[in-house]
Formats: structure tokens, sequence, C-alpha cells
């Protein structure tokens, strides 16, 4: 199982504005971060709008996640891009009880959302970051230090050194994961 990215539970927080089929620019879905099932409803909350402290990537006007962007920011982003996506006729699923879209279609949600897909920190991005396999060894050595349960590298990324561990849902994980990308990949 590739890197993950994303920390496991997120909540959705924010409704969509959806943007322009002029900016769908870099839409892929190769990969996509999701949300726990219970926190679907929060989506509809219109009192939990709001997204002006979000950090925007300049050139493309999309938010930038950043190294240290915590679990909470991204649910609030991805919810955002999520209820866009839902609002726009996407099927939603729960796997592993995460909400996330079901498919690329219609393909005219995922274009019609472009402006509020979420950009990965370029410091997690191999192309951007001229040290990512530097970086990738200090996180890795990092989590291995910290938690009980084994991460092992692979090529771009690593994978869990058991398939069976329980540690590895656990909220504890998560916090080690999130702690580690940052000393692995934050600045300094």
């Amino acid at each position: 199982m590739p890197r993950f990215a994303v920390l496991a539970t997120m909540a959705v927080a924010g409704l969509a504005a959806c943007g322009s089929a002029s900016q769908a620019g870099n839409a892929s879905v190769a990969s996509l971060p999701s949300i726990s099932a219970t926190a679907r409803s929060a989506s509809l909350d219109p009192s939990s709008q709001g997204t002006s402290d979000i950090p925007t990537n300049i050139a493309s006007g999309r938010p930038q996640l950043r190294v240290d962007t915590t679990a909470a920011e991204q649910a609030r982003i991805y919810g955002t891009w999520y209820s866009c996506l839902q609002s726009h006729g996407v099927v939603m699923e729960t796997t592993h009880g995460q909400l996330k879209p079901k498919g690329t279609t219609p393909a005219s949600a995922f274009t019609a959302c472009a402006s509020s897909q979420p950009l990965e920190p370029p410091a997690l991005n191999p192309d951007t970051n001229p040290d990512y396999n530097a970086d990738l060894a200090k996180d890795i050595n990092c989590i291995n230090r910290q938690s009980p349960a084994k991460v092992d590298p692979v090529p771009g990324g690593w994978t869990f050194a058991s398939s069976t561990d329980p540690f590895y849902s656990t909220a504890a994980f998560q916090q080690i994961l999130f702690s580690c990308q940052i000393v692995g990949f934050g600045p300094g």
C-alpha cells in the first residue's frame, strides 16, 4: 500500500464554491484522500461555510495543502471539494470507513469543481522536491523510531511492514505520521 499523505479520520466542514470549466487546469484524481462517513452530514451545515483562511496556490487558484496541514484543516479543504463534486452528481462511497468519490464520473463535475480540488504539498512530490528521497528517509526513520508498527521503504514512499498490525488504524499512529511528515518534509 503506497504512502498515506492524508491523516486517517477526516470530517467535512463546508459547502463548495465550485469553479468554472475554464479553471479545470490540472484536475486529476489518481489518488483521493477521503473523509469519514460519519462526518458527511457536516457538509450540509451552511453555518460551517468559509474557507478564506485556506492557503491558495497563486498560479492555479486552488487550495494548497502544506506539510503541516492538520487533519481538521484537511477535512475542511477536502470537504469543500467533495461537497462540490457531490452537488454535481458524483456518487460518494464509503471504503474502510472513509467517504470518498466513487469513480471519476460525471467528468463535468470534476471540471466544475477543479478550482476547489486541493493541491498536495510540493515537498511531498518528487518532481518538485529535489531532496525528496532524503526527506522520505527522514520520515520513515522517524515513523519507525516512534511507532511499534513499522513501515518499509518502497520506491517513492513506504508500505506497511505488516498487513495485520492493528496499531496502523489508531489515532496514535496517525499522530505519528503527521509529526514525522513534518520532521521529514518540513522546513529546516
